[in-house]
């Protein structure tokens, strides 16, 4: 009978560290996931299409300008310091203008969109599996005591 009772009390030691390491390791998942929708929520924006189709007008034509420019330097002075600013704003120009067509797209079809629980939950699925993990190790805690 005491080799029964010292078999539960060894049991019962490892309820609370199985329950404190599910639930770090569940929590860091779940945050894993969080951070991936929290992304795709900047990547879409909150413009709607109209406004994301005139800002990448306007920003076409600001493009259009500094590009024309940049060659223009080119040409008269070669690799100049300003010529290498204006460089450096067509290609901001150019990753603004990439930005809002990809957050367009993302409205338009759906694609990496998390707009509804289902949708969320396919695109980060550590959200779920964390929170398997921590009723997972609940369970076990649960258990491992009775033992």
């Amino acid at each position: 009978m005491d080799r029964v009772k010292k078999n539960q009390v060894k049991a019962s030691y490892f309820a609370l560290p199985v329950l404190i390491i599910s639930i770090i390791f569940g929590l860091s998942l779940i945050t894993f996931g969080a951070v991936r929708i929290s992304d795709l929520n900047k990547q879409v924006g909150t413009l709607s299409e109209t406004e994301i189709n005139d800002e990448i007008a306007k920003l076409a034509v600001d493009f259009e300008k500094v590009s024309s420019e940049a060659l223009e330097e080119f040409n008269t002075n070669g690799m100049s310091d300003k010529y290498l600013e204006l460089s450096k704003q067509t290609d901001e120009y150019s990753t603004k203008i990439t930005e809002l067509t990809n957050s367009r797209y993302m409205k338009e079809t759906g694609y990496n969109n998390p707009n509804s629980l289902d949708k969320i939950l396919e695109l980060a699925p550590t959200l779920w599996i964390g929170t398997a993990v921590i009723i997972a190790g609940i369970v076990a805690c649960v258990i491992l005591k009775r033992f």
